[in-house]
Parts: structure tokens; sequence; C-alpha cells
């Protein structure tokens, strides 16, 4: 595994958001499309909602994510996903051994956009 940086490391920006819809998008096969609210504006952070594509349909149902408080990677550039939209943000959650995520929630209840350290 390649080291980084601590100034690598300090650009990368994890908020907690939470998930106010998921759906399948037609035709999908893996992904499952989330709404996910950051909270309001702050110095250097937007907040708001935002859409997130997240390839985990194989293991979660979008009923479950609903309500869900959960950690995504917000300072990626957009990527397209086919003609699906723009993935605002990344989905964090660990990979078991057989490729399973594992979603990770926070032992308290927190504020969307609080940032994870």
């Amino acid at each position: 595994m390649d080291t980084i940086t601590y100034q690598d490391f300090a650009k990368v920006a994890i908020r907690m958001g939470v998930v106010k819809s998921a759906e399948v998008p037609e035709g999908s096969e893996k992904v499952i499309k989330l709404i996910v609210d950051f909270g309001p504006p702050e110095v250097g952070f937007s907040g708001g909602e935002r859409t997130i594509f997240a390839g985990i349909k194989q293991w979660y149902t979008p009923e479950e994510l609903i309500g869900r408080q959960l950690p995504f990677m917000v300072n990626l550039e957009p990527k397209k996903m086919g003609n699906l939209g723009y993935s605002q943000g990344m989905l964090m959650a660990v990979v078991m051994e057989d490729g399973r995520p594992v979603l990770l929630k926070p032992d308290l209840e927190v504020k969307a956009g609080d940032k994870v350290i």
C-alpha cells in the first residue's frame, strides 16, 4: 500500500449525511441513488442536499437506507454515472473479504454535515 503525506490526507473531507430518499434507478443492476442531506452551509462547506450513487444494491434495499446517518466523502469531483446523472460524493463503508460493504454508523446521533475526523 502506498503511503500519503498528512497534507494529502488533510484534503479529504468526510461528512455525516442523512439519507432523505433512496431508489434503484431504472435498469440499474448495481447502484442505488441516494438523496443525502448534509445540513446547513458553513464556512468551507456548502451543505444542503446532494445526489450520491452507491454500488450497494446487491446487499441493501433503498428502504433500509432512508433515515440512516452515514459518512460520505464530499470533496470528490462529481462523477458521471452513465445516463443516470452525476454522483456528488462517495459513501464510506468497510469492505468485507467477500466484497460485502458494511455501513458505518455513529454510536450517538449526530447532525447532518458533522465532520468525520
